[in-house]
């Protein structure tokens, strides 16, 4: 049996098609018919997203030399590994702790309820409870002092998004104030906490010796 028979899979839809996330195969299935498969090798793979051309009328992605019609559509989906972080990890092992272990007790910020610990080595935000979803130091708008941050998708925006933002339309959508640049910094070294009442700090490294999963 496959790992991914095994458990159950998160869905996500595209243009009305729900499609199952197998990170564990890396690949889109559709819910009503397994045999439609949008794999990896049919996707622009970033750090933050994928990328890929989907043809409605087909329901499926669309073949190279991507016809410029009405039917095509530019889709852009948050990372497999992010979407279906139990495949991921049944493909790696385990989530790599590498990190966590070398530096001990790592700062921890919460944004809106969910926690990120912050890793250096990755030069970024990593939510506790699925470490494959990271928000990149450089989302930090540094005049600003912070980035939006969607708090469905627990990460920020896609450029899309942001460029169709409406407050009163996207209450799930907002901007989040964190500690950056020299500030962030003194945290990493310190390993101390960001003073403010929505941070605080988990001591990761016993959850790992003691075996809770993060």
């Amino acid at each position: 049996m496959k790992e991914s028979e095994a458990r159950v899979l998160p869905e996500i839809l595209i243009e009305g098609i729900s499609f199952l996330v197998d990170a564990y195969l890396g690949e889109l299935r559709d819910a009503g018919d397994p045999r439609n498969r949008i794999r990896l090798a049919d996707m622009q793979n970033f750090a933050d997203r994928s990328e890929f051309y989907f043809d409605r009328k087909k329901g499926t992605a669309a073949s190279l030399p991507y016809p410029m019609d009405a039917d095509v559509t530019h889709v852009v989906i948050r990372p497999l590994p992010a979407l279906d972080p139990k495949g991921m990890d049944q493909l790696v092992g385990y989530p790599n702790q590498y990190s966590q272990t070398y530096f001990g007790q790592l700062p921890v910020i919460e944004l809106h309820g969910t926690e990120f610990y912050v890793d250096p080595i990755k030069n970024g935000f990593r939510e506790c409870t699925n470490v494959w979803n990271t928000i990149g130091f450089d989302k930090i708008d540094k005049a600003l002092g912070g980035f939006y941050y969607d708090r469905n998708a627990k990460n920020v925006p896609f450029e899309e998004e942001m460029r169709n933002y409406k407050a009163d339309k996207m209450p799930h959508i907002s901007f989040t104030a964190v500690p950056s640049n020299e500030s962030l910094a003194r945290m990493v070294k310190k390993k101390t906490l960001f003073v403010s009442s929505n941070l605080k700090t988990i001591e990761l490294n016993k959850r790992i010796r003691s075996g809770r999963k993060l």
